[in-house]
């Protein structure tokens, strides 16, 4: 709103003046009234009473009619608008709009009030009625709805500011997908989505939006042309950025609300009184002075006469000389070119370029050699590549107009060791890489794209009997594997079945006839009695140690247990054995591997690292089974590329997992002990099994 004046204002003022001269005008009126002689003319002294009343009641009428004008008004603008309003690098507010509300203030005599603020919070208090005068708009159908607008004062244009290395932006619908940055409150917002650019990204101003630009937050941004060429160059990174034609034009004006006349008319009346040639100071001021090239060839008219005719004279000698170098350069650039085609001629690696419509422009002999025959010119089958057909590794034919060198020419973008798959004229095929560089005129302009490939049939062959030997290699170790255990456990049975029970029988026997002799062979026979029952003891604990029957009979758990029972008295280990759901049936080649993994572990902890606790953890983990060994043991580097590091032990721990597609993990330090953690799957792949089997 604008202030009203208050009372003793100007109104006032000319109120009591008015008073002041109607009292003289009343008392002569009545001096002539008295000194009116003639009696008998009373409709004269009638008249002359009426307006002598008149005189009396005009002061009030004068005081009402007098014109208010408001003291102040409050203006409020964007704080991110360069030239027309911005602050310095101290957090002044300047610009052109601000030079213009002072020379207004000068004309009007009312005293301005200007605020600046981000745009979204100008508008959003411009409507909410904290302000008189929002300056620096385009008048919209939205906007008309809340305020009432001046003239125009100024057109203006915004373009659309993308990176040097993007391509293929000209218009709005070229926008589409790309995220594009936009100053919150812009107009240009709602004419952005209106025509299917979604992905709009607001900022609180013009800054904000540079910024962005800079920390390449943003690649794509809209902003008025003025501002965003400020700003850019202010920021030293105008050479990163191109920008399109203009695709929005409108025209800067102000406003006020919707039906405030009277500030509307205070405003515009105040602005046409500035005299034409100061707003044109105003202007030079801040978007500098047009050079006036008819003066300056005016003030240089003689000195360019004098260059004149010295540069003619010399002029002769500069073109001979001129012509000499350029003939000299022209050789040597023939000549460079000439290398540098023998060198591409020479490398093994087949080189083509390919212009903008994917046409073949040049290639050496080795890239006809790998597409098994020679591009025909004009020929549409041959764009982007001369290869008969191309497919991916995985063996899906990919069209000429999809290939990488197409991509390539579309996007800008290279591409780096990409296989692909060449079929050529006779029908066979060979693998190649591909590297693919896009070539840029000194404008930063897309004029082609390089592709180098070479064959690399051979290597992927190798990789793939590489991978085939491996996978026989794992097959043999598996069987091996599998036949030492049937070997283990029926050595293990022979031996407490058949051998077991012969010396169990021959120590009755003894002990039988040690009761029929006399006292001198009845102590030998005791003697060899005690013999059987060691080497009885013995005979079971090869037994066990081949194959424990418990595994079989009972599971992994009591077997482990009893493991850890029996080396827990053998070498006075404290142990501890912790299983958590735990599923009830494991496949026999899984427990198999994990107690040999456990068995070789503990060996180790009490052989090697003289430990005094050993822990076993199982349980079940993401659909595999996870077993942990843990030692309190003197440790060792397990990072050491040392060979005594990696004994044969821990070695084949990991051969035993990844034989049943498990992995085993190996973590131990200098006297912080050792922990081997096993992570095995709950069965054993039914493919890998049967391969095995049919190998």
């Amino acid at each position: 709103m604008v202030p009203r004046p208050t009372r003793g204002g100007a109104s006032g003022r000319i109120g009591r003046r008015s008073r002041g001269f109607c009292g003289c005008k009343a008392r002569r009126i009545f001096l002539t009234l008295t000194d009116w002689r003639d009696g008998s003319c009373w409709w004269a002294a009638g008249l002359r009473l009426a307006l002598l009343i008149l005189a009396l009641i005009s002061p009030g009428a004068i005081a009402q009619t007098t014109v208010k004008t408001p003291r102040t008004i409050r203006v409020v603008m964007d704080n991110a608008y360069a030239p027309y309003s911005f602050q310095s690098d101290e957090g002044k507010l300047q610009g052109i709009l601000v030079d213009q509300w002072q020379a207004w203030e000068k004309k009007t005599g009312i005293k301005v009030e200007i605020h600046a603020l981000d745009w979204g919070e100008a508008l959003r208090r411009m409507r909410a009625g904290e302000f008189d005068v929002i300056d620096c708009i385009v008048e919209t159908a939205e906007r008309r709805d809340y305020f009432d607008f001046t003239r125009a004062y100024t057109p203006i244009e915004a373009s659309i500011f993308f990176r040097n290395d993007i391509s293929g932006i000209t218009d709005i619908a070229s926008l589409k997908g790309f995220p594009v940055g936009v100053k919150a409150g812009d107009q240009h917002i709602d004419q952005l989505k209106a025509d299917g650019v979604t992905t709009v990204i607001p900022f609180e101003n013009n800054d904000a939006v540079i910024r962005a630009a800079k920390q390449r937050k943003i690649n794509v941004f809209v902003v008025d042309d003025p501002s965003a060429l400020y700003l850019l160059n202010k920021a030293g990174i105008e050479g990163e950025f191109r920008q399109s034609a203009p695709i929005f034009r409108d025209e800067l004006r102000r406003a006020v609300r919707k039906g405030d006349a009277a500030t509307l008319g205070t405003v515009s009346n105040g602005f046409a009184a500035i005299e034409p040639g100061e707003l044109k100071q105003i202007n030079e001021k801040w978007f500098g002075r047009t050079i006036s090239r008819i003066g300056q060839y005016l003030t240089y008219a003689g000195y360019t006469v004098v260059a004149a005719l010295l540069i003619i004279a010399g002029l002769a000698v500069w073109n001979r000389t001129l012509r000499k170098k350029v003939l000299q350069r022209t050789a040597a650039l023939g000549a460079s070119e000439q290398k540098f085609g023998r060198l591409v001629e020479l490398m093994p690696v087949a080189v083509y370029v390919c212009d903008t419509s994917g046409t073949i422009q040049s290639y050496n002999s080795r890239a006809v050699e790998l597409w098994g025959r020679e591009p025909k010119s004009g020929d549409t089958a041959q764009r982007y590549c001369a290869s008969l057909r191309l497919w991916s590794p995985d063996g899906k034919l990919v069209p000429h107009e999809e290939s990488k060198m197409a991509e390539v020419l579309r996007t800008g973008v290279p591409t780096h060791d990409i296989e692909v798959v060449i079929e050529r004229p006779d029908g066979s095929c060979i693998t190649v890489l591909v590297n693919i560089a896009p070539l840029r005129n000194d404008k930063g302009e897309l004029i082609g794209a390089m592709n180098c490939f070479q064959d690399i049939t051979e290597r992927k062959q190798a990789e793939k009997d590489l991978e085939e030997a491996n996978r026989q290699l794992k097959i043999l170790s598996r069987r091996r594997v599998k036949v030492q255990e049937e070997e283990r456990r029926h050595l293990a049975r022979e031996l407490h079945d058949e051998i077991g029970q012969a010396l169990t029988a021959a120590k009755i026997n003894l002990q039988a006839a040690m009761k029929e002799l006399d006292g001198a062979k009845s102590k030998r026979i005791d003697e060899t009695a005690a013999i059987l029952e060691r080497l009885l003891g013995q005979v079971r604990q090869i037994s066990l140690d081949l194959r424990p029957p418990m595994l079989d009979d009972l599971g992994l758990i009591p077997a482990l247990r009893s493991l850890l029972d029996q080396q827990g008295r053998r070498a006075s280990v404290a142990v501890h054995l912790s299983a958590k759901d735990m599923p009830e049936n494991l496949d026999p080649e899984i427990q198999t591997t994990c107690f040999r993994i456990a068995q070789e572990a503990i060996t180790n902890a009490v052989r090697h690292a003289n430990a005094t606790q050993i822990d076993i953890d199982l349980g079940c983990e993401n659909g595999k089974l996870r077993m942990q060994v843990r030692d309190d043991g003197r440790g060792f580097d397990a990072e050491s590329p040392q060979p005594q590091t990696a004994g044969l032990g821990l070695i084949g721990i990991k051969e035993r997992a990844a034989l049943v597609g498990g992995r085993a993990k190996i973590i131990s330090s200098p006297k912080k002990g050792t922990t081997i953690e096993v992570l095995l799957p709950l069965t054993v792949c039914v493919e890998r099994a049967s391969r095995g089997r049919r190998q």
